[in-house]
This record gives C-alpha cells, sequence and structure tokens, in this order.
C-alpha cells in the first residue's frame, strides 16, 4: 500500500470548526503527509482563514479515520447546505463529497451495510432536494476523481444522472424516488467480489477475466437481497444494468420490455459515466463523442426512447 493510500482528503471548506471531530489532520508534501494537528488539540476558525489564506484546499485524514469524518459530514450536513457564506458550488461540492465518502465506506465495510443504509436514503433525499443539472454534475464530480477511487465517483455519478433522467420523465412517488437512488448508488456493489487486478487493469481484460467481471451483478444483488431490506426496484437495478435491448446483455440476457426501466436507465448512465471520466487507461470523452459511441458503436445496446431524453438532459 502506497503512503497516499493511507490518507484521505477532505475539503477545507467543508470544515466547521465548532463541530470538526478530534481527528489528526494533516497538510500534503509531495508524497509526503505532514502532521497539521494532532487529535488532541481543536481544529479552529483562525486555522481554517489561515490555510486558505495560505491556498490551501485539502486537508488530509488517516483513513482509519474516515468513518468519525463521514459521521460529522452527514450530521451537519443541513446546516453545511442552507450555509450562504458558502458558494453555492462549494455547498453542492459538499453533498458530492459526503456522497462519495458514505459510498466508500459501505463498498470498504460490505458487512456495515445493513445498519448504514438507512444513511444512505438520508443522503439520497439530499441528492433530490439539491439536484444539479448534469452538467453542474459533471462539472462538481470530475475533479474529484483524482482524489478518490473511480467506482466511488462513478456510483455518485449514475445515481445523479439516474435520479435527473427519473425526475424528468416521471412525476413518481417519493419513495419510488427514494429506490431508484439507492439501486443506481449500489449498481456497482458486487465489484467487492472482482480482484483488484482485475478491477484496476489498465488494458483489456481477458476473456476469462470478463467472465469474473460480469459476476459482480450476480454477486451484488446476492448479497444485497440477504442482508438488506432493498426493494425490488433497487435489486433490479444491481442485477440488470448491463443488460441490453437487443438482448446481448448480462447476466440474463433480457431484451426489450424484459427489462425494468429504471434498469434500462442504469445501464444508459452507467456507460455515459464511464466514458465521460477520465480512467487509467484513457482520458475522459466529450460529452458529444460519448453519445455517439453510443448511438453508432454500441447501437441496439439502449432503449432509444430513454437515449433520446438522455441527449436532452445533456
Amino acid at each position: 500500500m502506497s503512503n497516499g493510500e493511507l490518507y484521505k482528503p477532505i475539503k477545507l471548506s467543508t470544515l466547521l470548526p465548532s463541530t470538526f471531530p478530534g481527528v489528526a489532520t494533516f497538510l500534503r508534501n509531495g508524497s509526503q503527509f505532514v502532521l497539521y494537528k494532532s487529535h488532541e488539540l481543536p481544529f479552529t476558525a483562525k486555522d481554517k482563514e489561515r490555510l486558505l489564506d495560505n491556498g490551501v484546499e485539502y486537508l488530509y485524514i488517516r483513513v482509519g479515520d474516515s468513518y468519525h469524518y463521514n459521521q460529522y459530514v452527514e450530521t451537519n450536513l443541513n446546516m453545511l447546505l442552507r450555509n450562504e457564506s458558502l458558494p453555492l458550488k462549494e455547498r453542492r461540492e459538499i453533498l458530492a463529497t459526503s456522497t462519495i465518502n458514505y459510498v466508500s465506506e459501505v463498498f470498504e465495510n460490505a458487512s456495515n451495510i445493513r445498519t448504514s443504509l438507512g444513511r444512505g436514503a438520508v443522503i439520497i433525499e439530499k441528492l433530490l432536494e439539491n439536484l444539479l443539472n448534469l452538467d453542474e454534475a459533471m462539472e462538481i464530480l470530475a475533479p474529484l476523481v483524482g482524489h478518490h477511487h473511480y467506482t466511488y465517483i462513478h456510483s455518485v455519478q449514475v445515481a445523479t444522472y439516474s435520479l435527473a433522467l427519473h425526475q424528468k420523465l416521471y412525476n413518481l412517488r417519493h419513495d419510488e424516488m427514494l429506490d431508484v437512488g439507492i439501486g443506481s448508488l449500489f449498481h456497482d456493489f458486487g465489484k467487492v467480489y472482482v480482484p483488484s487486478e482485475i478491477l484496476n487493469k489498465p488494458t483489456k481484460l481477458t476473456p476469462q477475466e470478463f467472465e469474473i467481471m460480469k459476476n459482480h451483478t450476480i454477486e451484488g444483488v446476492g448479497f444485497l437481497k440477504t442482508v438488506t431490506a432493498m426493494s425490488e426496484v433497487a435489486l433490479s437495478i444491481v442485477r440488470h444494468h448491463h443488460e441490453k435491448e437487443n438482448g446481448f446483455g448480462y447476466p440474463d440476457r433480457l431484451k426489450g420490455n424484459q427489462i425494468s426501466r429504471s434498469s434500462k436507465i442504469a445501464a444508459i448512465v452507467d456507460v455515459y459515466s464511464a466514458l465521460t471520466t477520465n480512467r487509467a487507461y484513457r482520458l475522459a470523452l466529450e460529452k458529444g463523442e460519448a453519445i455517439r459511441i453510443m448511438e453508432e458503436e454500441m447501437a441496439g445496446s439502449f432503449d432509444p426512447y430513454f437515449l433520446n431524453h438522455f441527449k436532452e438532459l445533456l
């Protein structure tokens, strides 16, 4: 494990000195992390002001302290989102970062998902209340890729885009939108069972490796169905977000009307998010090029009705 993997970035603007938990904070100097304040010393308003004046955007905490920091942000989320002294973009960054942190915590501690799913519902509530248009979402989420694992950023993008498209097309009950948000946020949960050398491979997967990767849909829904009370709508998104309109997807080779509405939408936003995000093996594509690939090179994969409406959102 590299030194960088032992520390987690936190946006300085998200820190409320009066309530920040007692965790050690660090500054980054190249590849080194230098102690700024130990956990016994309070983080004060003067600390924040001094760091901002010196152009510091991120502090770092130990990965082992992530739970305490995540709880702090979620506890104070309403206060942070309503703090009009912060620019609207920064408040939305706080919401995005809070969501990413929650996803990373659950993915890295899968056994805790039963007790933490309620927190996910609260976060989806906040996403619905502060729903971004897609350009804003991309502008806010894209720079965070360098600080967070791709899977976590991708999960938040898929949830945000999926909620936006459902909101555009349907007047769903609030509980249905929560189900869509939860299913979308955890659509890739099964990747916790995929070996990291396959998940992070910078070159094309072999046929054998791809078969292992494909199992993430079945593994994910199997675990979530056993240990949580996720709805059938949410579980369907987890299992079927790689099904294709023409029947050549996986795991069940469903086609057309056999695929649920929310799974069809998840399939579109999942691919779009992957194409428009920087990866180790290629740079992010412009949105127009991503849509061209989806329409031409992946013709037949997506429901044209939903794809056209997604284009309108863009």
